[in-house]
């Protein structure tokens, strides 16, 4: 009766070295491609690379001219106090 437990805990071993092994391979075929592609499309990671440039200038702009609204804003309000 030992000997057919362990065949069968060895079987099921087996399986899931096997089915480690297939996760593995589809993982590393994925990551291949995705550098294959990379590769290709250099058109394409530099228009990425434009378009973070160009939302990272947006953003300083709004985010400068949020903070010069604010100024304005206090100046405004300091004038005010001054007077009272």
């Amino acid at each position: 009766m030992t000997k057919t437990m362990l065949r069968g805990k060895f079987r099921a071993l087996t399986a899931n070295v096997k089915k480690m092994k297939s996760e593995t391979n589809n993982l590393r075929s994925y990551f291949k491609n995705l550098e294959k592609n990379s590769k290709i499309n250099p058109k394409e990671a530099e228009r990425r690379k434009q378009y973070r440039t160009e939302t990272n200038q947006n953003t300083k702009y709004i985010t400068e001219k949020k903070s010069m609204k604010q100024s304005c804003l206090f100046k405004k309000i300091n004038k005010i106090y001054k007077f009272l």
